[in-house]
């Protein structure tokens, strides 16, 4: 069994160090290329051994080299703990990137999220963009509603004329009528006054006249006193019939006027009701404009926050993905160079342990100082790189701030976009209760306009039928009139004839 040299407690420490890459292959590289290190390392120390041996004068010097060496070895430690100081930055540089990759990812959800709801506020424009053609639908319904209104005043209106001049028509066949009445009461009296007279020439000719002629005159008499009432009787009737038609036209006529008057209240009532609504109409319309134009500026807002952000994202995006392929090739040479430390940091307990014991070793040592003060030096070259590139990632790191906190802003503007959404829906569901509300009452005031044209034209035909009536017995009326005109003309003209002769005079009164 060999004995172990002063190399074997570096040499296991760098395994156990070395056999901690993840990546395959990499350890065995590495150990292969620190073993050459170390053989060149002892052959120059063997070199120096015989040259030690030869001049003995040298040994006397170790101790200074001892205090060199060890000041070196603190050298090198406060470099070592430096180098973990910025391993550690740089751990936490990485542990920031990755906060901030968190940040970004937080970022392209929320734009995600904030184009969902763009496209939800673009239909809900659409959709109220629909309501508002239904609305201007509904004002055109509501206009051609006005015109038949209007239309249907200018019918009344007719109707009242005609109405009126049939109330006069009316009125003058009452006139009419009550001075054919009179002038039959008089031709009545008239004629009853010529009955009298023949009754008194019918008395005075008793006494001239006998047998026959008396008898004749007695039947005619009676014939005559017989036609005399039956003329009266009809004569009652007809005036009874006559007044009872006057009395039922005056009714009619009465009834008229107040469907009239009741028609006119109606229909101005109608009227200032069609002028209201379509003073709120009008207000409607104003309103559903101005909402109009103020969701047209909120999707330019919006049109405009979303191109911004997008623009905004993309160059944040490449920015990282910049700061990404930089930092890939850092951890490759921040491991190799933690690995190295710990390296150092193993190997330098075991040689200060072998510095106290041999010469030999600390020459070693000092050897191997030497080389590990070249890896620092390249070491610190590589902070300083390390040092810049973390100075670059903190300027990104406060750029990528700055675009969160204009993100924010962004956010705000959309809760502000969202809250004038909803006061525009409220405003929308108000509009829509109130386009049902005039609905309803346009269906009432077209419900009520229909009865009432229903009732006028009832009562129209009602008049129409008593005025045919009324026509009808005035013409009945007339005819008999006519009728009693002839037959008391053919009566008179054969009961009276003409004045007689002298010769016939004397002879009718002998």
């Amino acid at each position: 069994m060999r004995a172990m040299s002063p190399e074997d407690p570096f040499q296991d420490s760098l395994d156990d160090d070395l056999d901690g890459f993840s990546e395959p292959g990499r350890g065995s590289r590495i150990r292969s290329s620190l073993w050459r290190l170390w053989s060149n390392h002892g052959q120059e120390s063997s070199v120096e051994n015989i040259d030690g041996c030869r001049s003995s004068g040298q040994l006397c010097s170790h101790t200074a080299h001892r205090g060199l060496l060890l000041e070196k070895l603190e050298v090198f430690k406060r470099i070592n703990k430096s180098v973990r100081q910025q391993l550690k930055d740089l751990q936490d540089a990485e542990a920031s990137r990755m906060e901030t990759d968190k940040h970004i990812d937080l970022l392209l959800k929320k734009l995600t999220q904030a184009e969902c709801d763009n496209l939800h506020l673009k239909r809900d424009l659409n959709d109220e963009e629909k309501m508002v053609e239904e609305l201007m639908g509904l004002r055109k319904k509501e206009m051609g509603l006005e015109r038949q209104l209007t239309a249907q005043k200018l019918e009344i209106d007719g109707l009242r004329g005609e109405i009126s001049s049939v109330s006069q028509k009316a009125s003058q066949e009452k006139e009419v009528l009550k001075k054919a009445t009179r002038a039959q009461k008089q031709r009545v009296q008239r004629n009853e006054a010529a009955v009298d007279k023949c009754y008194t020439k019918l008395r005075e000719k008793r006494g001239t006249h006998g047998g026959r002629q008396q008898e004749q005159k007695t039947d005619e008499r009676i014939q005559l006193d017989a036609q005399i009432g039956l003329l009266k009787g009809n004569i009652g009737l007809e005036n009874a019939t006559l007044k009872a038609s006057i009395a039922g036209l005056e009714l009619q006529l009465v009834h008229s006027e107040a469907a009239l008057k009741e028609e006119s209240t109606l229909s101005q009532e109608r009227k200032d009701q069609a002028e209201q609504d379509q003073g709120q109409v009008a207000e409607l319309q104003m309103e559903v404009d101005d909402l109009r134009i103020k969701l047209e500026s909120v999707l330019r807002e919006t049109e405009n926050i979303r191109e911004g952000r997008g623009a905004e994202v993309e160059k944040v995006r490449l920015e990282l993905e910049g700061c990404v392929r930089e930092l890939e090739e850092y951890p490759e040479l921040l491991s190799a160079t933690e690995q190295s430390l710990t390296e150092c940091q193993d190997n330098l307990k075991p040689s200060e342990k072998r510095c106290a014991d041999k010469a030999e070793a600390i020459r070693q040592l000092q050897v191997k100082v030497e080389s590990q003060g070249e890896k620092m030096r390249s070491s610190l070259d590589m902070k300083e790189s390390i040092h810049e590139a973390n100075s670059q990632l903190q300027q990104k790191v406060h750029a990528l701030q700055k675009q969160m906190e204009e993100l924010h802003g962004v956010s705000k503007v959309k809760d502000k976009a969202v809250s004038k959404e909803s006061s525009l829906q409220t405003k929308i569901l108000k509009l829509e209760a109130e386009k049902n509300r005039r609905a309803n009452e346009l269906k009432q005031i077209k419900q009520s306009k229909q009865s009432a044209e229903k009732k006028f034209e009832v009562r129209l035909k009602d008049l129409q039928v008593s005025l045919d009536q009324s026509e009808s017995h005035k013409q009945s009326i007339q005819n008999y009139v006519d009728f009693l005109k002839i037959s008391y003309a053919t009566m008179f003209e054969e009961g009276l004839p003409p004045a007689p002769s002298s010769f016939g005079s004397s002879y009718f009164l002998k």
